[in-house]
Parts: C-alpha cells; sequence; structure tokens
C-alpha cells in the first residue's frame, strides 16, 4: 500500500472522490530530421508477437529479474540481454548500449552505443532519445551540439524516458543552455516524481549515499556513513553469537539498504527473527512491517507481531497496527484507532507515523481536514527523509494546497524525490568503482549523473576531470569549463576564511 497524497479538485461540489491533478504543460514538437517518439496512446491494434519476439522477450524478462534480485548478478544478466539485443530486442539493445557506454558491467564500445542510439532514436524509441542527448551534450562519439542534445532529450521526455525528463528538468531548473523557467522544471521533476512514489514501499524510499570524493581526500576522518566489510563482518560475528542490538541493527541494515550494503529480506527477516525470539520490541515491530508490506502477505501473523510490539510501547508496532487499522487489513476499518496508534508512535518521532498522520489530516479521514497539520506532519517526516513526505509536501506547494503556492520550492521537492529512484543506486556504483580504482567508469557514471541534475556527481565528475585531464579529452568544453568552474568554487569556499 502506497501512501500518495491525492487532491480533490471537486470539493465543495458535493464529489469527494480524490483525483489527482493533471500535468498541463507541453512541450511543442520542432520540425527535426529524427522521428518523434513512439506515441503510446496509438489506437493500432497490438501485432502479435513472432515466435523469435517471443523467445526475446522472456531472456529479456529472465535478465531483468536477475537485476532486480536482492544480490543482482550482472554478468549472467547481461549475457542474457546481450543475446536478447542480438534477436533486436528493443530494451535489451538500449541496455547494452548504456553498458557499453558507461563500461560496465560490459567492455567500453562507445561506436557500438552510439550507432544503436541512432538507429533506435531514428525509431523514434525514447530511451534511445535519451542517449543520443547524452552523447550529443558531452561530445562523446560525436561532435559536440547543445542544441541537438535539447532535441533529442525533448523527444525522449515527451515518449516517457525517465533520465531524458530528469535532464530537461534540471536545465530548466537551472538555466543550463536554456533559459531558466520553473513551470517546465516542474512538470519534468513531477512527472519523474509521480513514478517513483508510485513505486515506494512503507520502508520510506532508497537510500541514495551522496558521497563527495574532495571531501574524502582532504578530510581522512571523514565519515561517509558507508560500512566497511570488516565492519560488517565483525557485526555479523557478534549476531550469530547472540547479540541482541547487532542482529537489529543488521536486519534494518538489509531491510532499507543502504550505507554500501544491498537491500537483502531474506537476510533482515533472518536477524529479526534472532532478536524477536529474544523479545525484542523493534525486531517484532520489523517482522510485522514485512510480513505486511515485503513478503508473501499474512495478515494474522503481521497483526499479532505489532501488536506484541505495541503493547511494549514500541512506535514501530504502533504505526503497524495503525496501518492495519487505517486501511482494514485483516481487520475491521477503525479511523478512531488508526489514528490513536499513529499520535502514539507520531509522538515517539516514528517517520512512519508521522507521515500516516499527515495523510489522516490532508484527507480528512477520521478527523476534521486540516491542512495545517498535515504540513506539519509532512514536514516532520520529510526530516527523517520519507520520500512520500518530500513528495506529498511538493504537491502541496505545487498547486498551492492549504499554503501559498511555491513553485521553486516545488521544483526542489519533486527534485529531491526524482533522484531517490532506482537509478539513484548509481552514485554508490560510482564511487565503489572509483574505490577499485577504475577512474574511466566512475568518471562516465558520473557524467552522466550530472547530466541528470545530480549536484554531488557534478562535483566528483569535476574532482575526477581536474586529477586526471585525459579522462574526457574529446568532451564539450562548455561542459570541462562547467565542472570544474564546480569544483573551484566548492574549494573556494571550503577554504577558512580570514577574520
Amino acid at each position: 500500500m502506497v501512501d500518495v497524497v491525492e487532491f480533490n479538485t471537486n470539493e465543495g461540489k458535493g464529489n469527494n472522490e480524490p483525483t489527482k491533478l493533471n500535468n498541463v504543460k507541453t512541450i511543442s514538437n520542432s520540425k527535426l530530421s529524427v522521428q518523434p517518439p513512439n506515441d503510446n496512446f496509438s489506437n493500432e491494434p497490438e501485432t502479435e508477437l513472432s515466435h523469435t519476439e517471443k523467445e526475446a522477450q522472456e531472456i529479456y524478462e529472465k535478465a531483468m529479474k536477475m537485476l532486480s534480485a536482492t544480490k543482482p548478478k550482472k554478468s549472467e544478466a547481461f549475457s542474457l540481454l546481450s543475446k536478447a539485443a542480438s534477436m533486436n530486442h528493443q530494451q535489451s539493445r538500449i541496455a547494452v548500449a548504456w553498458a557499453q557506454l558507461l563500461g560496465t558491467p560490459l567492455p567500453r564500445n562507445t561506436v557500438s552505443a552510439k550507432n544503436t542510439f541512432e538507429e533506435l532514436a531514428q525509431q523514434g524509441v525514447p530511451d534511445a532519445h535519451m542517449g543520443m542527448g547524452f552523447l550529443y551534450a558531452t561530445g562523446i562519439g560525436l561532435n559536440v551540439s547543445q542544441a541537438r542534445a535539447l532535441v533529442h532529450y525533448t523527444f525522449g521526455a515527451l515518449g516517457g524516458s525517465v533520465w531524458a525528463r530528469m535532464a530537461l528538468g534540471y536545465r530548466y531548473w537551472s538555466g543550463t543552455t536554456v533559459p531558466a523557467n520553473c513551470e517546465k522544471a516542474l512538470d519534468f521533476y513531477r512527472k519523474v516524481a509521480n513514478k517513483v512514489a508510485g513505486e515506494v514501499s512503507l520502508s520510506g524510499g532508497t537510500a541514495v549515499q551522496r558521497v563527495r570524493l574532495l571531501e574524502e581526500i582532504e578530510n581522512p576522518g571523514f565519515n561517509s556513513g558507508i560500512l566497511d566489510n570488516d565492519l560488517i563482518e565483525y557485526y555479523q560475528l557478534l549476531a550469530e553469537k547472540g547479540d541482541i542490538q547487532a542482529q537489529l541493527g543488521l536486519g534494518q541494515l538489509h531491510y532499507q539498504g543502504g550505507r554500501g550494503v544491498l537491500q537483502d529480506h531474506h537476510r533482515a527477516l533472518h536477524y529479526f527473527l534472532q532478536a524477536a525470539d529474544a523479545g525484542n520490541p523493534i525486531a517484532m515491530a520489523f517482522l510485522g512491517k514485512a510480513r505486511s508490506d515485503i513478503v508473501k502477505q499474512d495478515n494474522e501473523t503481521a497483526y499479532k507481531y505489532f501488536k506484541k510490539a505495541a503493547d511494549l510501547g514500541n512506535p514501530v508496532g504502533q504505526s503497524g497496527l495503525g496501518l492495519m487499522y487505517l486501511y482494514g487489513k485483516g481487520i475491521k476499518k477503525d479511523y478512531n484507532k488508526a489514528l490513536k496508534y499513529f499520535s502514539q508512535a507520531a509522538e515517539q518521532g516514528w517517520v512512519d507515523g508521522q507521515l500516516q498522520l499527515g495523510n489522516m489530516y490532508f484527507s480528512g479521514l477520521g478527523v476534521r481536514r486540516d491542512y495545517k497539520l498535515a504540513n506539519k506532519y509532512f514536514t516532520l517526516a520529510s526530516q527523517s527523509g520519507h520520500v512520500l513526505a518530500f513528495y506529498n509536501l511538493a504537491q502541496m506547494h505545487a498547486t498551492g494546497t492549504g499554503l501559498i503556492r511555491s513553485c521553486p520550492t516545488a521544483v526542489e521537492l519533486y527534485k529531491n524525490v526524482a533522484e531517490r529512484g532506482k537509478w539513484g543506486e548509481k552514485l554508490m556504483e560510482a564511487h565503489s568503482l572509483y574505490r577499485d580504482e577504475d577512474y574511466d567508469e566512475a568518471f562516465m557514471i558520473y557524467a552522466l549523473l550530472s547530466e541528470l541534475g545530480y549536484e554531488v556527481a557534478q562535483s566528483n565528475a569535476a574532482f575526477l576531470l581536474d586529477r586526471d585531464q585525459t579522462l574526457g579529452p574529446n568532451w564539450d568544453i562548455y561542459l570541462i569549463t562547467t565542472l570544474v568552474g564546480i569544483l573551484g568554487l566548492i574549494i573556494y569556499f571550503r577554504r577558512p576564511q580570514p577574520h
């Protein structure tokens, strides 16, 4: 169950059904030599797939399942994607092209990647337009052309490419190669944020690690928050010896993912069960969350764990019980009890309790509708990093619901949500490559994320470029100047200032 605020545009008109506001901003097509993206709303009947096309699709789906597993098998998955690509499967060809361009997990082959993007862009494939936009923007494999980059990003965005929408959102937000336009930036970022919010589970969203390489170099004692393998192994040893705090910490770490640790729900359950057997209420509560949100749904078991934890005063258990009463999951729906448990959890500072209280006050579920209180609780939840809290605040600021409309604030919030999509994990991938001294591959990923608007990636790309000028000999002089300029500003403002 995803808790996203919906806006009733018919309030006071006798219609209490909530309806999401539609994005109304559009970008007009220009006359160009390439084909625009395929129309997603075409009324043409779908043609039946051939035997080869069905086989390629099955191979693609198998590969994507491997990549989305808690322990991705990248080499095996990309071997399958390469096979499907050889059968002319479009999405496999796109995935292989990006892997070839970035140089990971396939060997770098810029020419092959460019040819694939070029061919598929001519066919109107949105993600291929994104690839061509990136090549033109950076001057990789092509003569740089910001105008052509903008054309391809626009076609990609119109066709639904998430990355193209982020690239355009950032350009219009920052005024990079186009006049700054807050409303256009808002439109692009909102579309991406809608997708991210729709895929978020109750765990709160992806934890994005924003490590600045310059800070690591300048300050050897700098804590990036990333756990090293020796420390993780030490905690694992303690956990297996019965240390409840180690079991609980490892369970939470694997449940959420982050700090250099991949999300692994099976391992999280293993540690939570150990701690719960020893009577730990937090572990009981997380077992309840897992039973209601992650593993095969079992409302009876979830209720049992939540109730035990709540009776011991644990806010995770209280919030879990609140959700069950709010949605009637295995028990009778009861807004009053939901409000009671969410309030108890929120009083202890638990983020889910704060978020759900915000939702109840916003929608008027069992309480008098109060946008001021909704804003208060969404703000509290956002301070703990819950992506849906950022999203709901963005919705309020974008529409002026319960507060004065602010386009800049809405864009900042939508941008935060957009950057918490699964692609944000590439920041950690680039950092790992950097630590392994695979500087070329790290640089390419940071360069891609720079185009998508991640400021920390821009800083890190600038740092790597300043450190090794051979990383981008054919790059656009505009891009190089911008990145090095960013690094210069960071260095300047971090220097001790004279008194």
